[in-house]
Parts: structure tokens; C-alpha cells; sequence
């Protein structure tokens, strides 16, 4: 079973759909102490603006990324943007109807991740088939966003991190079998992504119904 070679940080997206709060979850690897956290985020910040924003509703703004590093609890920031929105002009589904992401990686004993991206326009699909033209994007954007060498905004040469499926840990708490994330190195197992896979249909996620959460 691998385990990382370094600190592993959650990088949370966080936008808005239509008013609606929606968050994207993705976990990288350092390929060095040296690394500075925020050219990770200054990295996904560029792909999700130059490659996701594109094919999503304008209707999406993009507020927040943060970053907090798992075996280290002060290891945190966070980043602020404005003006970052969605490059279709056309009505948006639902925040949750969304573009539904399986990333498969290299761990058998860690479950497959999946990711749900909101934004989804009326005019990208029909009868909640998307059109090639946005799968292709999607596709090309998540291979993206969860490659084995994430590069330094400034150095494209440069490698610093690459994207990882983090193995939740089981743990009883009373009679209820709860997962968290591991709390360090040793007890960390992470499956490497080699290949992404598009829906071809608009998807539910149901945490996202009024109600339900977000």
C-alpha cells in the first residue's frame, strides 16, 4: 500500500451557483518540504479558470480556495478571488445537477474518488445527455487538475505536487463506524491518479438539494 513521501494538503474550491454555496474537494501531495502551499493553490487556481470556468454557467462565481495541510493543523490559508465566473452566458441546472468526474488511480485498497462539478448549462445537454464538445473539455480540464506532476504557476518546469485519492480511516465511536482523514504520515495510504472519466449524463448529487447541505 503506498504512502504519500510528504505532507498531503485538502485543497477546498469554494463558489457559488445561483446564490447557492458549492464546494469541490482535492487532495495533493507535496514532491517536497520546499513546496510552498500556496503555489499549489496558485496552480489549481489557473487550471480551474483557464480550463473549468470555460464550460461552466456564468451564473458561477468562484469565491475561495483554501488549503490545510492533514498531518499538520496550523498549516492553513486560504485565498480570495473576485471576478473568477463561469464562461457559458446560458441558464444553469440546479447546483445539484451536476458534471459527475471518476478519478481511477493506482490503490486497490482505496475507493475509486469521484468528483461532482455544479454548473452545468441547459444548453450543454439535452435530456440530461451532455454534448461531446463539453465532455471533451471536462475531460481535458480534470486530467488537469488531478495529474501525477502539478507544475509552479511560475515555473512551468517546475514540479510541486500531484493529485491523490486519500484512504479514509474507519473508527468506532460508540456503536457507529465513522472515516476520517489520516492525521499523519504513517497511517496514510493514497492511491495515485492515472486516468479520468466523464459522465456522459448530468448527475445528482443529492448533498446539494436545499436541505441536504451543500
Amino acid at each position: 500500500m503506498p504512502q504519500p513521501i510528504d505532507d498531503v494538503y485538502e485543497i477546498v474550491i469554494s463558489g457559488e451557483l445561483a446564490g447557492q454555496e458549492v464546494s469541490n474537494v482535492f487532495h495533493y501531495e507535496k514532491v517536497s518540504a520546499s513546496v510552498d502551499p500556496f503555489d499549489i493553490v496558485d496552480s489549481i487556481h489557473t487550471i480551474w479558470v483557464n480550463d473549468v470556468l470555460p464550460s461552466v454557467a456564468d451564473s458561477y462565481q468562484l469565491n475561495t480556495i483554501s488549503f490545510r495541510n492533514l498531518f499538520d493543523p496550523i498549516d492553513v490559508g486560504e485565498v480570495t478571488y473576485v471576478g473568477d465566473t463561469g464562461g457559458l452566458v446560458a441558464e444553469a441546472l440546479p447546483s445539484h445537477d451536476t458534471f459527475s468526474i471518476q478519478l481511477v488511480h493506482n490503490e486497490p485498497t482505496v475507493r475509486k474518488g469521484r468528483k461532482s462539478i455544479a454548473g452545468v448549462t441547459e444548453a450543454s445537454q439535452s435530456n440530461s445527455l451532455l454534448g461531446v464538445p463539453v465532455v471533451s473539455a471536462f475531460t481535458t480540464s480534470m486530467s488537469k487538475l488531478t495529474a501525477e506532476t502539478i507544475n509552479d504557476p511560475s515555473d512551468p518546469l517546475l514540479a510541486i505536487a500531484r493529485a491523490v485519492v486519500v484512504k479514509r480511516i474507519p473508527e468506532l465511536v460508540g456503536s457507529v463506524t465513522r472515516y476520517r482523514l489520516p492525521a499523519n504520515i504513517s497511517e496514510a495510504v493514497v492511491g495515485y491518479i492515472f486516468d479520468v472519466f466523464v459522465d456522459l449524463y448530468v448527475r445528482t448529487q443529492n448533498s446539494r438539494k436545499i436541505g441536504r447541505g451543500v
